[in-house]
This record gives C-alpha cells, structure tokens and sequence, in this order.
C-alpha cells in the first residue's frame, strides 16, 4: 500500500508539497479500501478530497483573477 500511495503521490505532482499531500491521500483511500474491502469509499473520498481542493482553489482566487499566458489577465 506505501508504494501506490507514493505512486498515486507521484501521479499528483504539481509541487513537492501537493505530492505528499495526495501521498497521504493515497494511502487514505487505499486504507479505506482495504478496511471496507470494496472500492466505494475510496472512491467517495476522492471525490470528497478533490471538491475541497477545488473549492480552496476558489477560494484562494486572487482578486484580480489568474494571470493567463502571455501576461493577459482572466476577469472572469
């Protein structure tokens, strides 16, 4: 199981923090799979988990909203 979450981790990867975060994840859900020997609370989890990523990411929007490539700003 440490190695599909490190796996999973690596899988993740956008910073070196968010790689043990979702390493955490992982081991998370491999440890709910293997406790409820099925593959549904797992997978409820991550969807749990990856909603309130997306909600801090809004949350965390900054004022002026994202800058875009090439310098040009989305307001929307």
């Amino acid at each position: 199981m440490i190695v599909s979450a490190a796996l999973f981790g690596l899988a993740h990867a956008i910073s070196w923090q968010y790689v043990v975060y979702a390493g955490l994840a992982g081991l998370l859900c491999g440890a709910l799979a293997e406790w409820t020997s099925g593959l549904w609370a797992p997978i409820a989890a991550h969807a749990v988990i990856d909603m309130m990523m997306f909600a801090l990411l809004i949350l965390m929007r900054p004022p002026g909203g994202w800058a875009a490539p090439g310098g040009a700003v989305n307001r929307a």
